[in-house]
């Protein structure tokens, strides 16, 4: 392969299909192992950030499970290269894609940029999320497993942003993907985080009226997308018997909630929504699905805003 300078650094230990050593998602940009001497370069422009525990613990340890948790100690650092898991994707152009990294964030698998190495321009840390990222995973021990299906999802994601991004002046309220990416800077285990995914759902799907609630619009909206989504919210699935409309009632008025300041009762009123982080999860998938289907049906995301 030709020397190539730039990549973007995940934050993720990943696992490729036992075939591949590394996969190619665009044109030229290559997901891979980062090789020693990119590692290097990672682990130089880290000693100014203080951080060094984090990357150290998280990605050249080896986890251990016991009693169904996974825990990482100073005793699991392996010295041995081959066990570190810093993974890029690798590039040979100056400026990264935007568009690479939004394909990453909305897809199934999720994976995060972290920061960026350009050529002759340096590390550029993501400005948004960083440290909440840092806070939220140090010492975890997550493996994401990659497959086929991820790989080709990414490409598609990445060709309907890039189709998208043709005709964004005509959609105006789907240029909330702009808002799911500074999202990630609220820490996801905060209230405020919910209240920022259902802002975006209600930027794309929500009209101003005086006859119908933004809870109604919200209820129905979402279940025609639901039914159109390549892969449909399984609600049984999480939620039990419970239909449906209450779900998203019972999601609407923890959002409610959360807006105006007042408490939420998981063990009474919202006891059928189990806990924050499971709400938390829900709205995050609702979201990703509801964005991946406005850019495969621009128009008809505008029309159910307007109706």
């Amino acid at each position: 392969m030709a020397d190539i300078n730039g990549f973007i650094f995940l934050g993720d230990k990943i696992k490729l299909p036992e075939e591949m050593q590394e996969v190619q998602i665009i044109q030229n940009y290559f997901l891979k192992k980062a090789n020693r001497q990119q590692v290097d370069m990672i682990k130089t422009d880290l000693s100014s950030t203080g951080n060094e525990d984090f990357y150290i613990l998280n990605f050249e340890s080896i986890g251990h499970e016991t009693d169904n948790t996974v825990g990482i100690t100073v005793g699991n650092i392996s010295p041995n290269f081959e066990d570190w898991n810093y993974w890029i994707i690798e590039h040979n152009e100056t400026q990264v894609r935007p568009n690479v990294k939004l394909a990453l964030l909305l897809s199934t698998c999720n994976l995060f940029s972290l920061f960026e190495k350009i050529s002759n321009t340096g590390r550029i840390k993501h400005k948004y999320a960083y440290h909440s990222f840092i806070t939220e995973n140090i010492g975890r021990n997550n493996v994401k497993g990659i497959s086929h299906a991820d790989i080709t999802e990414i490409q598609e994601i990445y060709l309907l942003l890039e189709k998208f991004n043709k005709d964004e002046d005509r959609y105006t309220y789907i240029n909330t993907l702009k808002d799911y990416w500074q999202l990630q800077s609220i820490p996801s285990d905060s209230p405020f985080y919910i209240l920022g995914m259902f802002s975006i759902l209600e930027a794309l799907l929500v009209h101003r009226s005086k006859t119908v609630s933004i809870g109604h619009q919200i209820t129905t909206k979402l279940s025609l997308l639901n039914n159109r989504f390549e892969h449909p919210i399984n609600f049984s699935e999480i939620f039990g018997a419970t239909k449906y409309k209450k779900v998203i009632e019972k999601l609407y008025e923890y959002r409610s909630d959360i807006a105006h300041g007042d408490f939420s009762d998981f063990n009474g009123d919202l006891q059928v929504l189990g806990d924050p982080d499971n709400v938390s999860k829900v709205i995050h998938s609702i979201l990703k699905a509801t964005l991946k289907q406005a850019l495969k049906e621009p128009q008809l995301i505008t029309d159910l805003k307007n109706c």
